[in-house]
């Protein structure tokens, strides 16, 4: 049949889709399309063209008119999903298609149990999930291109899905729920599994839009409120293994063949990743619970072998950020340890350029170029501070509220998958990735906990290193024409590195055993076989179809993102790593943006390299050779041009290293205008531009002309989010929560100790967003503050606080200082920021020392402060008084202005304080008093 014919053909048979034709006839020319569509691209186009999509979702809309039988009108219905399905296949462009069309409205209300076919919900949830796994970030395939409005599949799937006004998710809950032993039933449960875990695990992360922190964890939230996770865990309960369920007395259903186990696991992974709550609520489902009950004691001791868990012990533990896979966020991000110092990284390579006035200050101390997220430690610290604060009273409730629980035999059941060599590896990914979304949260027992660097992360890393072939190969066909067998396989090489990440981004000792199982080794080979696959390889073709290529994208952003971790905290490593070749495999193959479908790289890919890059350029070694040599700066440089907002901050925030003051790259930087370039995004409305942008702009600020310093001051509109933020307004949530109608329904059923701590991370819950904001306008104002003390060093830096003074305003700069010292609820942080400017001020000429020493409200403030609990603090208001009152030989000075200083600091009573530091807790502390007793007349 001729090209022509087959037009003429299919054109007859769209002809009879017409609701008013015979049922039988609607029928016949569905079927005929159906078989006509497989593997004949261009018949999928002409009909496209010719408006097939138009007529399915009519067909799938409206009833049949006519003497047409239920029997028939569910065939039709059946027939016309089938051929969905069929366009679903070719891709992207004919899934656009249909979406715009009108599709997916039909396709979700067809998953009814009570009123639709089990083979119509079969077909319908295939092709949802088909369209789920052609997920591709729409992005500019050209630098010159607008970036498009357009939103991912993904996104516009699970907004309908998930839509709180819809019967979808009672839908969902019904099909989870069916007790019914028919296969037809099993496979409904598999691929509704599936369809919530690739909606929740894909949607939270749409490239190009900073996420809103209001609705975070939406979806998660209804599907627990609409009884989907309990429905879930009953069905993994199914799956226990029978020790467990004869040792509680436990009824348990019956499983067939088919039944899959990898879905259910995913699902439960997604819906409670990073909430301790809804991790809570899925381990004391009522399901669960009879199988793997817990013991507490009345008197929350522990009477099981010592293994417990703590609910929650802080406020800032049950507030984690969220973190998916592909959202690459600072790699510090969680860490409740101490951070580490710029000189733990950076040691100084020259005595110091700070004031001749303050010996001890070291240049670097100045710049810290550690990143970290303004949601991490910055939360303990303000949290932990002094005073009346809402959030210490709910830190106190919380803690008042702790218990501690037994051992969980379902955590040793999950860990036992993932050590199953000889199971299904689909299943032992999941298994590994729900271990860790309840590790993240705090929910796996210490000794437990000791397991994951000894079995689990080089189990992961073998997965990677060797992904097995004894992959089920349930699905049939999948997009592209590849087959089930291989895309399973890929998903184990494209899941197993992230919940590595997961796993060993805060922890200090899991990424030494990835490193001792050989992880970077393995990941720095995997990069290479990714970017440049020999020429007789079997794994990939030399021309990639778009699902190879995008396997290997995110292949390659998951490899990426664990170099970055393991690479990060260790100098060793770093060396190591550059060693082995990886910055020429980076410049060449991992920074170049997509230019067209299959070249280039995805957004992902680009915010992962600048991450490793980033990571490899907090060494001096690095910074001054290697990284000058591989000629990286210029397209990290090029990025920050990106369209893409999250590449634009990915690529500052990897800048923030290139331009410090002892970097090779900070003059070429300059000279290819990154100083306009930081300015511009200093005025972005995204609130992770603007921080990375002024994190830039602080490194740039060192010992940078007056010029430069003097357009940052001027920035108007920048200073003024350098204001202390107030604390969310939370006093109507709070006051709801405390009435017990307001509690999640599930805590009512749990014992009453259980109950109390649930009830208090629900409360913590209730204001998250608002936390988050107000973390990121303190990290905020923390960074500023440190930019204007860059911007006041310098030789003569009486010269840097003249220029501050003459355009920022000396009231209203010594106004924003009063301000963050004579609140209670500053942070440290910031408080030793601004202690750090007046110390700079103290360096400059007698009359700026003498103008901070007539600030009555600073004196004030720094005699307070001298008393803090923070033994920095207590040392930064030392340093004030080192400036204020002690000379050099080198500079001439006017000893009695000086005297007249040094009286003034009497009447504040420093003599009295200084006599009490003396003994402090702090070494350094103790050193910097000795450094200045002499000025105020004792030793």
């Amino acid at each position: 049949m001729t090209r022509t014919e087959e037009e003429t053909t299919s054109s007859v048979l769209l002809s009879q889709l017409n609701l008013k034709e015979q049922p039988s006839t609607i029928l016949t020319a569905l079927s005929t399309l159906k078989h006509s569509l497989i593997g004949h691209d261009e018949t999928k186009e002409f009909l496209v063209q010719q408006g097939i999509s138009t007529a399915l979702v009519h067909i799938l809309s409206v009833n049949v008119s006519g003497s047409c039988t239920n029997e028939q009108r569910q065939a039709i219905r059946l027939e016309a999903s089938m051929v969905v399905g069929s366009l679903v296949y070719g891709g992207e462009y004919y899934i656009r298609n249909l979406l715009q069309s009108g599709i997916l409205a039909p396709l979700i209300s067809n998953l009814n149990p009570d009123t639709t076919p089990p083979k119509l919900i079969v077909s319908s949830l295939k092709t949802l999930n088909t369209m789920l796994d052609t997920y591709i970030p729409v992005t500019p395939f050209s630098p010159n291109t607008p970036h498009t409005s357009s939103v991912p599949c993904v996104a516009i799937i699970a907004e309908e899905l998930y839509n709180e006004n819809g019967d979808h998710l009672r839908n969902l809950y019904k099909i989870l729920s069916q007790e019914s032993m028919d296969r037809l039933v099993h496979d409904q449960v598999s691929l509704a599994a599936a369809l919530i875990a690739k909606s929740l695990g894909r949607a939270t992360k749409i490239y190009g839009k900073e996420e809103d922190v209001t609705q975070r964890g939406a979806y998660q939230k209804r599907l627990v409120a609409a009884g989907v996770l309990d429905a879930l865990a009953a069905r993994l309960g199914l799956f226990a293994p029978e020790q467990y369920v004869k040792r509680n007395n436990s009824r348990a259903g019956k499983l067939l063949p088919n039944a899959r186990l990898a879905p259910l696991l995913d699902a439960i992974s997604t819906i409670i990743r990073n909430s301790k709550l809804r991790s809570l609520m899925f381990m004391f489902s009522p399901a669960l619970a009879s199988i793997f009950p817990y013991v507490i004691s009345d008197d929350h001791v522990n009477i099981h072998q010592g293994m417990a868990l703590h609910l929650p012990q802080t406020k800032s533990e049950a507030h984690r950020p969220i973190i998916t896979p592909k959202a690459f966020p600072p790699l510090s991000s969680f860490d409740s340890r101490p951070v580490p110092t710029i000189n733990d990284d950076f040691p100084p390579l020259s005595p110091s350029h700070s004031s001749a006035f303050f010996p001890s200050f070291d240049l670097y101390a100045a710049h810290a170029h550690h990143h970290q997220h303004p949601s991490t430690t910055r939360r303990q610290s303000w949290l932990g501070t002094e005073g009346d604060d809402k959030y210490t009273e709910d830190k106190a409730e919380a803690s008042e509220h702790a218990i501690e629980i037994a051992e969980s035999g379902l955590i040793n059941w999950i860990i036992g998958l993932v050590r199953e060599a000889d199971g299904d590896p689909l299943i032992r990914v999941s298994a590994a990735e729900l271990l860790t979304s309840l590790f993240q949260v705090g929910l796996v027992a210490k000794r437990l906990i000791s397991y994951i660097p000894l079995l689990i992360i080089p189990i992961l890393i073998k997965l990677i290193d060797n992904p097995p072939k004894n992959v089920s190969a349930f699905g049939g066909m999948t997009i592209g024409g590849v087959s089930a067998l291989t895309w399973n396989q890929w998903q184990i090489e494209e899941r197993a590195p992230f919940i590595l990440v997961r796993l060993i981004m805060d922890r200090t000792d899991f990424k030494t055993s990835a490193y001792d199982a050989k992880g970077l080794t393995i990941f720095n080979r995997q990069l290479e076989r990714v970017c440049k696959p020999p020429p007789n390889a079997n794994t990939y073709s030399q021309v990639p179809s778009l699902a190879e290529y995008y396997h290997r994208q995110v292949r390659m952003e998951g490899i990426l993102q664990a170099l970055a971790h393991l690479v990060y905290d260790s100098e060793d490593r770093r060396k190591e790593l550059v060693e082995m070749g990886i910055l020429p495999t980076i410049v060449a193959h991992c920074l170049t943006p997509q230019s067209s479908p299959t070249d280039g790289n995805t957004i992902p890919v680009l915010i992962a390299a600048c991450a490793l890059a980033r990571s490899i350029a907090r060494s001096v070694a690095n910074l001054r050779t290697d990284i000058n040599d591989s000629k990286i700066c210029l397209p990290v440089f090029e990025l920050i041009k990106h369209p893409n907002d999250s590449v634009k901050a990915a690529s500052c925030s990897c800048i923030c290293n290139l331009v410090l003051e002892f970097s090779p790259m900070r003059q070429q930087l300059e000279e290819a205008g990154i100083f306009d370039i930081l300015c511009k995004m200093t005025r972005h409305p995204s609130r992770k531009m603007r921080f990375e942008a002024v994190w830039a702009l602080k490194h740039l600020m060192l010992l940078s002309p007056l010029a430069n310093k003097k357009v940052i001051v001027d920035l108007v509109y920048l200073w003024n989010l350098a204001e202390n933020p107030e604390p969310p307004a939370m006093e109507q949530d709070t006051m709801m929560l405390d009435q017990p109608d307001q509690d999640p329904d599930c805590v009512t059923r749990l014992p009453s100790p259980l109950w109390e701590a649930m009830r208090a991370l629900h409360k913590a819950e209730k204001y998250e967003a608002e936390i988050v904001l107000h973390e990121e306008a303190i990290a905020l104002q923390e960074q500023l503050l440190e930019m204007m003390r860059n911007i006041l060093i310098g030789s003569p830096i009486g010269e840097n606080v003249d220029a501050v003074f003459e355009v920022f305003g000396q009231e209203r700069l010594f106004g924003l200082y009063v301000r963050v010292l004579s609140s209670d609820n500053t942070p440290p942080q910031v408080i030793k920021a601004v202690l750090y400017n007046l110390v700079h001020i103290a360096a400059g000429w007698t009359r700026h020392q003498d103008l901070l020493t007539a600030q009555v409200d600073i004196m004030n403030a720094l005699v307070r402060l001298s008393q803090h609990n923070d033994g920095d603090v207590r040392a930064a208001c030392v340093y004030v008084l080192i400036n204020l009152t002690t000379t050099d030989a080198d500079v001439v000075y006017d000893d009695a202005a000086r005297m007249r200083r040094i009286d003034i600091l009497k009447n504040y009573g420093w003599v009295e304080r200084l006599k009490v530091m003396e003994h402090d807790s702090s070494m350094n502390v103790k050193e910097r008093v000795r450094n200045v007793k002499e000025s105020f007349g004792f030793a």
